[in-house]
């Protein structure tokens, strides 16, 4: 073994000591070198040789935020596709139809300089669910939701500090890496080369923690956008009032490297370096968002968890109706071609779960009713791990919301009194997820066997149909309702999908109800011989009936 050109290690060791960039934190999905152009050529050559034959008339790609310089990317890609299709390339550099799962922030726009046809659609399925939510019921949530898991918690800090653990547990060599490049930069000047780093390595941390965005589009040699330069300027500046202990000219120093700005006398190589700096570093913002938003605060702040999709801000409940059809113009100014999604494979419930969910904003007085009843009739189920009570409230309040979600409902939308063992084992699994993504009680690295079997036997407990279960004679009543409003949420949300500007997105399984969680319970089989037969037999039933499917 030693005289290979690497060295097994523990697996644990990755977070904070490996040689090799990688997909988020997974340790065996390296990450390519696809700006080398050998890489980029070996990498896509099949690619080409499938559009040059007319096989594919259109691409999608996945995390464009993990590229070192997408702009050139995404031009090497439409030239070569051009190339492939035997055209010239067009003025406007689309070749190809060109879709990028790029996850906006807030208000943040698509860079208009990339030649694409827009995004995989997160956007509008925020969008469209925010619109479906009754943002009248805000405070009446927020009061329900606080009082039961016993505390306040606000969404900015929490995601603030989960993005601090993220890299502090999962990809703390990746932080190791760009400090010492800042700590090398910081040489070339003898005005900061006092700059411990320590000091270097906390600024770029906090930095990274502050972040509004996934991640910001510099380009060396070329101007700083307004978008950009305001993305940074924010981060920097609320890294400094969380910090105050850490000397302000350490972040400005950061700051201006992330601005390309620097002394006119520095040579080639001086300027090379910096610039590999603001490219890694923008490589990185991305997957601390990642895990420490979608992938830990989403399982924590659970007020309407309807709102906790990708590319969304659950802090912010609902969308006016006016701000829709803003985004609905800009789209079909900017975007016609964009798709328009409403589950994927990513997705952290399916569209009609989501839009069950949704309608809890419908019922705030009956949910808020409710919880107490329901909480009262399954305490005697709950463990003590530790001097605390296992599932927490937290997690009890996501698992009644994730059961409203997907209770099953017969074709008159009856709630069903009992679910099979696959649904109980489904909802065992879901809330194993959340839990450990969540990463309070238990974790995927550190994981907690008691916290985590409590949560097993809890749902199966609460779940198991009998006279002594006192749950569900409550619960059904309110699932039922849930189903019908959530119904006509997806009927709602399904005709804004096939009518606004756009290109309707439909997920594997979604043509029918869909009752699917996060993954891997989205990608079970689907029963495409089922809607084979309905296909042929659609025709020759009535428009009523249809609603029966």
């Amino acid at each position: 073994m030693n005289a290979q050109s690497y060295r097994l290690a523990f697996w644990r060791v990755a977070a904070e000591e490996i040689n090799y960039r990688r997909f988020f934190d997974v340790n065996d999905l390296a990450a390519i070198r696809v700006e080398l152009p050998e890489v980029f050529d070996a990498a896509h050559k099949l690619l080409f040789e499938l559009v040059a034959s007319g096989a594919l008339n259109g691409l999608r790609i996945d995390h464009p935020d993990g590229l070192y310089r997408p702009l050139e990317y995404f031009e090497k890609l439409q030239l070569h596709c051009a190339k492939a299709l035997r055209i010239p390339l067009p003025k406007d550099g689309r070749a190809i139809y060109l879709i990028v799962e790029k996850i906006l922030g807030g208000d943040e726009q698509l860079p208009k300089n990339w030649p694409v046809h827009g995004t995989t659609g997160y956007d509008f399925a925020n969008q469209v669910a925010g619109v479906l939510v009754d943002h009248n019921a805000e405070g009446a949530i927020s009061k329900i939701f606080k009082r039961f898991i016993g505390h306040s918690l606000h969404f900015g800090h929490l995601v603030y500090a989960k993005k601090r653990l993220v890299m502090r547990i999962s990809l703390a060599n990746e932080v190791n890496v760009l400090g010492n490049m800042v700590d090398r930069l910081s040489e070339q000047y003898r005005w900061f080369r006092d700059y411990t780093l320590e000091a270097l390595a906390r600024a770029v941390r906090e930095t990274i923690a502050c972040f509004p965005v996934y991640r910001t589009y510099l380009e060396p040699g070329k101007p700083v956008s307004q978008e950009d330069r305001s993305v940074i300027e924010r981060a920097v500046a609320a890294a400094k009032r969380r910090n105050p202990a850490i000397e302000e000219s350490v972040f400005n120093f950061l700051r201006d490297l992330l601005l390309f700005r620097f002394p006119e006398n520095l040579d080639e190589e001086q300027r090379a370096a910096h610039a590999q700096f603001v490219l890694k570093f923008q490589q990185f913002t991305g997957p601390i968002m990642a895990k420490g938003l979608e992938d830990t605060a989403f399982y924590i702040y659970n007020r309407l968890a309807a709102l906790n999709e990708v590319g969304g801000d659950p802090h912010f409940f609902g969308l006016r109706v006016e701000g829709f059809h803003q985004h609905n113009l800009r789209r079909q100014r900017d975007w016609p071609s964009s798709l328009l999604a409403t589950s994927t494979h990513d997705t952290k419930r399916s569209e009609d779960v989501r839009a069950r969910m949704l309608a809890i904003s419908e019922i705030p007085q009956l949910w808020g009713r409710s919880l107490q009843k329901w909480r009262t009739a399954n305490r005697r189920f709950k463990k003590e791990i530790d001097e605390a009570e296992a599932p927490d409230a937290g997690e009890e309040y996501l698992l009644y919301q994730t059961l409203l979600g997907t209770w099953p409902v017969d074709v008159d939308g009856v709630a069903a009194p009992s679910v099979s063992k696959e649904f109980v084992s489904r909802i065992q699994g879901y809330m194993a997820k959340a839990l450990k993504e969540a990463k309070l009680n238990t974790s995927w690295i550190q994981p907690n066997e008691n916290w985590d079997n409590a949560m097993v036997e809890f749902v199966a407990r609460i779940l198991e149909a009998g006279p002594r279960n006192k749950f569900l004679p409550a619960f059904l009543p309110v699932a039922q309702e849930i189903a019908r409003l959530g119904a006509i949420n997806s009927l709602a949300q399904i005709t804004i999908k096939f009518t606004a500007p756009g290109v309707p997105d439909v997920y594997q399984g979604t043509e029918l109800w869909d009752d699917s969680l996060v993954d891997p319970d989205n990608r079970r089989a689907v029963d495409y011989g089922r809607r084979r037969e309905m296909l042929r037999q659609i025709e020759n039933v009535p428009p009523r009936d249809l609603m029966r499917c």
